[in-house]
């Protein structure tokens, strides 16, 4: 526990309210003196036609769970 302050996430935080800081919309990890951004991804998933097939039932989104969650050709969100 004492490598896990406060101290050490506030001094991230005062970083990146710096004028010189040109970071902006990231989200930051900060552990026992380990500092790291984190990047996310997003699947392709699948797409419900809601003109055609109007709003999507849990048994539609089960049917296609697996296209939801494959992180096979993902993209960083940006």
């Amino acid at each position: 526990m004492d490598y896990l302050k406060v101290e050490h996430i506030a001094s991230l935080v005062v970083y990146l309210c710096h004028e010189s800081c040109q970071e902006n919309g990231s989200v930051f990890e900060v552990s026992g003196g380990v500092y790291q951004k984190v990047q996310y991804a997003r699947a392709i998933g699948y797409t419900h036609d809601l003109k055609e097939a109007g709003d999507p039932s849990v048994e539609d989104v089960a049917a296609n769970w697996d296209e939801v969650i494959d992180m096979d050709g993902a993209e960083m969100v940006r």
